[in-house]
């Protein structure tokens, strides 16, 4: 149960998630969620790229199906057990997304200096 939800339930009826106040039409939501991100994909070359780099990645692994074949063919595996090796990829993936929440974690603690107004770097006054 949300933490909202909680204050309601105790009796706060002012208590919202900032998603429930956020109200947008199905336009609006079209916009923000494939319409931007499209022409990022399209207008940003790094983006172009990690989207290249990930599909070969991917690629390779699923639909060249080069996991099943080294396994069942070089390592006689049973036929039943090619797709095992496939967990060692989950894990593999997982065991990369724990380090990147701990790192989000500590650099969004540093401080951005502030922008002042009318200088063109930030942190620098007059």
């Amino acid at each position: 149960m949300g933490r909202s939800k909680k204050l309601r339930r105790e009796g706060n009826t002012k208590a919202y998630a900032a998603h429930e106040l956020k109200h947008e039409s199905n336009k609006q939501f079209f916009a923000s969620h494939l319409r931007r991100p499209s022409a990022m994909f399209l207008r940003e070359p790094i983006i172009q790229g990690a989207a290249i780099w990930t599909f070969l990645a991917y690629g390779i692994a699923y639909f060249f199906e080069a996991y099943p074949v080294v396994f069942f063919e070089q390592h006689h595996f049973a036929l039943q057990l090619t797709g095992l090796p496939f967990f060692a990829m989950v894990i593999g993936f997982q065991l990369a997304a724990w380090p990147y929440k701990i790192l989000v974690r500590i650099f969004t603690r540093i401080p951005v200096p502030a922008r002042q107004s009318g200088s063109g770097k930030p942190g620098i006054g007059p």
